[in-house]
């Protein structure tokens, strides 16, 4: 531990819990805090779709979508510890346990597009709707399947009419949205 003034830097020996004890609480590979938190890394649009907790575009990640863990909107690990303590560590100090990706594990994903299309607004329906400032997408599990997991996902752009920074408005099954 060091720092001057008002400031300090630590090293964790350990696991940090973000939510109280660790015992009793989420542990810091849940929520992810190298890509969500700290500057420019917070997320600005929120929404909940197929019982996860959706997260868009940071300052830092103005592509970049993060899906929580299904039921578990504080969760964005993406895999699930499995087993016991491996006895090894990481490059930066944590142990390694045995780790399997699950269906409902967290996901996040970031837009490929031949422009960088920054996300303004998500609308839940059968289908995720993303806009964004190259045009619009839609987020689902498969044609056969809809539901979002790691190993099952489609994002496609349904189409090259950007949106503007203002969320939409769902009359019946029509997505109006502002160009």
């Amino acid at each position: 531990l060091g720092g001057s003034g008002q400031t300090c830097t630590a090293q964790p020996q350990s696991e940090v819990s973000l939510f109280g004890t660790a015992a009793a609480h989420k542990y810091t590979r849940e929520w992810r805090f190298t890509a969500l938190g700290g500057r420019n890394k917070y997320a600005s649009k929120c929404q909940i779709h197929q019982q996860r907790l959706i997260l868009a575009s940071s300052t830092e990640k103005p592509t970049t979508i993060w899906i929580s863990k299904t039921a578990d909107f504080e969760n964005f690990a993406p895999d699930t510890a499995i087993g016991v303590n491996t006895g090894e560590s990481d490059s930066a100090g944590q142990s390694i346990v045995s780790e399997q990706i699950l269906a409902d594990n967290a996901l996040d994903l970031t837009i490929d597009s031949e422009t960088v299309d920054r996300i303004y607004w998500m609308a839940e329906g059968k289908k995720l709707v993303i806009g964004t400032s190259g045009g619009v997408f839609h987020l689902y599990g498969s044609e056969t399947s809809r539901t979002i997991t790691p190993a099952n996902f489609t994002l496609v752009k349904d189409s090259t009419w950007d949106s503007a920074e203002v969320n939409p408005l769902r009359v019946g099954d029509a997505l109006i949205y502002v160009q």
